[in-house]
């Protein structure tokens, strides 16, 4: 892999955000990750660590509902 040691920044195809804008994605140095809607100047940073924690949070809970719910259906079809 080769290390990040400028910005990079990509704009998403489709359309994420509740105005119908898109997600412009900024890949900084220093394991840095922005977003910010298209034509838009504000800008929301975070790291990559925290998000791939949510990612990670987000489908255990996905799992864990759907786990959840097969047993619900299984015991409703006694």
């Amino acid at each position: 892999m080769t290390p990040l040691r400028k910005p990079v920044t990509r704009l998403s195809t489709d359309s994420v955000t509740r105005n119908g804008r898109n997600l412009v994605v900024i890949l900084g140095p220093g394991a840095l990750i922005g977003f910010r809607e298209h034509g838009r100047r504000r800008i929301y940073t975070t790291t990559i660590g925290a998000c791939a924690s949510l990612a990670m949070k987000q489908t255990a809970a996905a799992q864990r509902a759907a786990k959840l719910a097969a047993r619900a259906a299984k015991g409703k079809g006694k």
